[in-house]
């Protein structure tokens, strides 16, 4: 391989390991950010059932 052409294969990889590095960071953020606007639904889905479940307050004197 001639100098040149090594440069070019290394500018190359360098270059597609930066994209290949910068589309992994917006994988990850997209994948952290989805699961943050889908927790609160699901905890508030919960806590609801929670709340609303008699038996949890079976034995505590106090009646829905």
């Amino acid at each position: 391989m001639s100098g040149r052409t090594r440069r070019l294969a290394v500018i190359a990889l360098a270059l597609a390991l930066l994209v290949g590095a910068w589309l992994g960071l917006r994988y990850l953020d997209w994948q952290v950010s989805d699961a943050a606007r889908s927790e609160p639904q699901r905890s508030a889905q919960s806590s609801h059932l929670h709340n609303s479940d008699p038996s949890r307050l079976a034995g505590t004197g106090i009646n829905c």
